[in-house]
C-alpha cells in the first residue's frame, strides 16, 4: 500500500465504512515521509487527535500496520511503535523481492503494451527529476520507485503475487526512508546506479527479451541490497 496524499489532511475524507482504510493510508504516508520516524510511538489517543478519527478506527488501522510489518510491539511497555529495520531485514527484504519480482518480470514482459511501457518511461523520468531535489534527507520519499516496480508486477496479471509483494514493498519503502534519513544511503552516485539499473530493466522489457529483463531485475535487487548493507555498516547507523 503506497500513498502520496498529505497525511494530515481531512478534506475529502471517505464515509465511515471506508474510514479505517483511509486512516491506514494516512499512517503509511506519515511513515513514508518521515513524519513518524522509526521507533516513534503509535499511541491511539495521539493519532486519533492528529487524524481526527476515533480511537476505534485508529486501533483497527494500527492492527493492519502491524500485520503489514510497519508497526511492532515495543519491548517493555507493550505499546505499538513504528518498525525499525536492521541489516538482517535489508538482506531478507531484497532477497525476497528479487525472487518475486523476477517472476513478475518474467510473466509481465510478454504482456507489455506501448501504454505500459510509456508509463514506465514517465515514472523513470519523474524518479530521476526528483532525485535532483536533494533538500532535507529526512523528507525524501521513494514512492515513484515503487510505482515503477508495481507497474511491472501488475502487468504480470498474477494477483496473488502482487498481494504477496504489497507488504514487502511497504517495508522496503519504510526501510529506505529510515536509512536515508541517517545518511546511510541515497547519494548522487547511488541514485545514478539505481537509475541505470532501471533503464536496463526497461530496455530489456521494451525489446521483449524476457531473460535479459529478469537478469536485470536480479542484478538491480542484489546490487541495491549490497550497497545498502555496505552503507549502513560504514555509518554504523543500524545493526
Amino acid at each position: 500500500m503506497m500513498t502520496t496524499v498529505n497525511a494530515g489532511a481531512t478534506a475529502g475524507r471517505p464515509a465511515r465504512r471506508a474510514l479505517a482504510d483511509w486512516t491506514v493510508e494516512r499512517l503509511y504516508d506519515l511513515i513514508f515521509t518521515g513524519q513518524l520516524a522509526a521507533g516513534a510511538d503509535l499511541g491511539e489517543e495521539e493519532l486519533s487527535a492528529r487524524l481526527d478519527v476515533s480511537r476505534t478506527t485508529v486501533s483497527v488501522a494500527l492492527r493492519q500496520l502491524e500485520s503489514d510489518g510497519l508497526a511492532v510491539i515495543a519491548a517493555g511497555n507493550g505499546r505499538r511503535v513504528v518498525a525499525t529495520f536492521g541489516l538482517v531485514d535489508i538482506h531478507e527484504l531484497y532477497t525476497i523481492r528479487s525472487s518475486l519480482e523476477e517472476l513478475a518480470t518474467r510473466e509481465a514482459t510478454p504482456r507489455m503494451t506501448p501504454e505500459v511501457i510509456n508509463r514506465l518511461h514517465d515514472l523513470q523520468d519523474e524518479m530521476e527529476r526528483r532525485s535532483l531535489e536533494r533538500g532535507d534527507p529526512h523528507r525524501r520519499d521513494y514512492g515513484v520507485d515503487f510505482d515503477f516496480h508495481r507497474t511491472i508486477a501488475e502487468t504480470s496479471g498474477m494477483r496473488r503475487l502482487i498481494t504477496a509483494l504489497g507488504p514487502i514493498w511497504s517495508q522496503t519503502h519504510a526501510l529506505l526512508r529510515q536509512v536515508h534519513s541517517v545518511g546511510a544511503y541515497g547519494d548522487a552516485k547511488e541514485d545514478a546506479a539505481a537509475h541505470a539499473d532501471h533503464r536496463s530493466i526497461l530496455a530489456a522489457i521494451e525489446q521483449g527479451n524476457v531473460d535479459d529483463a529478469v537478469a536485470a531485475v536480479r542484478s538491480h535487487m542484489h546490487a541495491r541490497r549490497d550497497q545498502l548493507v555496505a552503507g549502513v555498516r560504514a555509518r554504523g547507523a543500524i545493526t
